[in-house]
């Protein structure tokens, strides 16, 4: 009974190992015909590498310049913020007086951009 026993075992891991012996070799020969195709193709990959390279390098280039736009935008916007809450700001401060501020305001934006647009 117990030869029966050690027999059927032994011929289990026959068969186990047999089978990881044959798909290891299938493995191998798939490795190989791939080997063999990177091979035959070795120009076509690099030319498609160095193309792949200069493709990330303009879409770095592109996100470097939208960044410098928002960046731009950003603080066009902060100014005019500050230019606003500057008027809003004395307007309340000085309360009955505002007409005065705000003229004096708008006329001081009106010289600054007459100089902005001379390039002064």
């Amino acid at each position: 009974m117990i030869k029966i026993f050690f027999v059927t075992f032994f011929i289990a891991e026959l068969i186990i190992a047999l089978s990881v012996i044959v798909k290891i070799w299938q493995l191998d020969s798939c490795v190989n015909g791939l080997s063999a195709l990177v091979l035959t193709n070795q120009n076509k990959i690099r030319s498609c590498f160095i193309d792949f390279r200069l493709s990330i390098e303009d879409f770095e280039k592109a996100l470097a310049e939208i960044r410098n736009y928002i960046v731009q935008k950003r603080e066009e916007y902060l100014i005019n913020i500050l230019k606003t809450s500057l008027m809003y700001g004395s307007i309340f401060m000085l309360k009955g007086k505002y007409k005065k501020s705000v003229f004096a305001f708008q006329l001081v934006k009106e010289i600054y951009e007459g100089f902005k647009e001379a390039d002064i």
